[in-house]
């Protein structure tokens, strides 16, 4: 899941979000986000350069800078990059926090969920991937330092890699929402297609925003998918292939 910050840029870029009256109407903010957190980001946003405020009558309105624009672009070439090697090791949290914080119980599980880790009960799961540090601030952040811990394991006796992924992740749904992104989008290519035959003088600016749709719908699948390592997927992973045919727009 991108960081709000990421967020927030993105939303600006689209159009989704430009006026700071009633954002949380115009903006889907995750469960993990607050108010308080948003106006923070929008504020250190703009010390940054990233954004800049316009006063319009009685509403401020956000734009993306130049700067802001660049770190966008930097920010979706990385996402069409491919997982980083995988160290054959898993990673497991566990974690028993008293009823009478159960909001930040359910927090923790809510962000664990946007790591990609899967849930193997209630109260424990499980990643290929080390975000010991990560996982390590925010229990500091928290203040649940002392009710979480971590395990690293490089087998579970009983059970192989295959069966632990089916167990634990739903990756055949995710596979075929990459698979039907591709498919519903190579018919509106062809639409798009007979649309600049007919008007082609509105070529780039059709094509710039068929591109931004489609990276905006792909974007969506990718805070869904936990991001496994190539060694514990199929071989014809929907992921790949979505992954190839954005990036071949982004090269166009």
């Amino acid at each position: 899941m991108p960081s709000l910050k990421v967020e927030i840029l993105i939303q600006i870029k689209e159009g989704f979000l430009f006026c700071l009256s009633e954002p949380f109407r115009q903006f889907k903010i995750g469960d993990s986000y607050i108010p308080k957190s948003f106006y923070k980001t929008v504020g250190r946003l703009e010390k940054e350069g990233l954004i800049k405020k316009i006063k319009k009558k009685k509403e401020v309105h956000l734009r993306l800078t130049e700067q802001g624009k660049g770190f966008i672009n930097k920010h979706r070439k990385s996402v069409l990059r491919a997982s980083p090697a995988w160290d054959k090791k898993w990673r497991i949290v566990i974690f028993d926090i008293p009823e009478n914080e159960r909001n930040l119980r359910d927090r923790l599980r809510r962000y664990l969920k946007t790591l990609g880790y899967g849930n193997v009960q209630r109260s424990i799961w499980i990643s290929p991937h080390d975000f010991t540090k990560i996982i390590r601030r925010y229990a500091e952040k928290m203040k649940l330092f002392e009710y979480i811990f971590q395990i690293t394991a490089e087998n579970f006796q009983g059970f192989s890699e295959a069966m632990l992924v089916e167990k634990f992740w739903d990756i055949k749904e995710i596979d075929r929402k990459y698979l039907k992104l591709i498919e519903r989008y190579q018919k509106k290519k062809k639409q798009l297609e007979g649309m600049i035959k007919n008007s082609p003088g509105r070529k780039d600016i059709s094509n710039k925003i068929f591109y931004e749709y489609l990276l905006w719908d792909y974007r969506d699948i990718l805070n869904k998918d936990p991001h496994l390592p190539p060694e514990l997927l199929p071989s014809d992973w929907g992921g790949d292939q979505a992954r190839q045919f954005v990036k071949s727009f982004l090269q166009s």
